[in-house]
């Protein structure tokens, strides 16, 4: 006899195992993280004009702000490089999403529940970002283009056995 709990299906035909329950619990998990951290790229653009505003910046003090994120987000780059080659590259996708999802999360409160709007704190926010932002593009970058030559060298392989079979 089998010690199993009795595990109801999804779909007819199919049982959903705890594996297959954790697999799909860390897809939905990274699913929104990713969307979160495309949602954090776009509101630094959108929100930079009226951040420049707020702190009465004219566009050569607003271009701190874009150097400082570009500065950080080329550094961070090189450390993700660098990170990548001795931990786990899923690991550090993990880490440089919470990490820009945190950085927004902490802009949100320091420029509009604290009112604390200096540019100096704007620099830092941008830094913060940059570094976030560089290590997920860098990692995402690097696990997908393993993934297609990993599909691109499968399906090689399984179309040369079916031209030798013939």
């Amino acid at each position: 006899m089998h010690d199993q709990p009795h595990q109801q299906p999804i779909f007819p035909g199919a049982l959903v195992t705890r594996q297959r329950k954790h697999k799909i619990f860390v897809f939905i998990i990274t699913a929104a993280l990713y969307a979160c951290v495309h949602a954090c790229r776009t509101a630094w653009a959108y929100s930079k004009p009226s951040l420049a505003t707020d702190l009465g910046l004219d566009n050569a003090s607003s271009s701190w702000l874009d150097s400082s994120f570009l500065c950080a987000y080329a550094l961070g780059l090189y450390l993700s490089g660098w990170l990548g080659d001795r931990i786990k590259l899923t690991s550090l996708l993990g880490i440089g999403m919470i990490f820009t999802v945190i950085s927004l999360g902490s802009f949100v409160i320091i420029f509009g529940f604290m009112k604390i709007q200096t540019l100096l704190t704007g620099m830092l926010a941008f830094i913060v970002s940059g570094l976030g932002q560089s290590t997920v593009s860098l990692v995402y970058v690097i696990l997908e283009v393993n993934r297609v030559f990993r599909d691109v060298l499968l399906f090689s392989r399984i179309g040369f056995l079916q031209e030798k079979r013939d």
